[in-house]
């Protein structure tokens, strides 16, 4: 099982943008959203467990920073696409080789009352 708290305010994944260069097509995601999936590969570094193997079971918890202003009851952004710049840390962190492994996603997100950050609990499904 993996516990952790990951004090980086939440960043949805955004959809990948799609340049051509030499007539090919060429997808890439903005720079914003690669340096928010470096840092959290960078603050997991030092809690990081065993690589996770099998089926998994993913609950993930999303704090996120709420401008003064903002009158909206949730954060913008689609729980789904917070659940996937996470999921896609984590692959790179190197929790588990693939995020295919997750048979069981619990996502929820909401105004963090404290530090912004994300919640994960990993655990084997078998």
């Amino acid at each position: 099982m993996f516990n952790a708290f990951v004090a980086l305010d939440p960043l949805p994944c955004p959809r990948p943008r799609v340049a051509v260069i030499r007539g090919h097509g060429v997808a890439y995601y903005p720079t914003a959203y690669k340096t928010w999936v470096k840092d959290f590969v960078e603050k997991l570094s030092n809690i990081t467990p065993e690589k996770f193997t099998g089926p998994l079971s993913v609950e993930l918890l999303f704090d996120c920073a709420k401008a003064r202003t903002s009158k909206l009851v949730l954060p913008k952004g689609d729980v789904d696409n917070y659940a996937k710049s996470v999921l896609d840390g984590l692959t790179k962190a190197g929790v588990w080789d693939d995020d295919k492994q997750v048979a069981h996603l619990i996502a929820e997100k909401r105004w963090a009352a404290g530090t912004p950050g994300i919640h994960i609990l990993i655990h084997s499904k078998t």
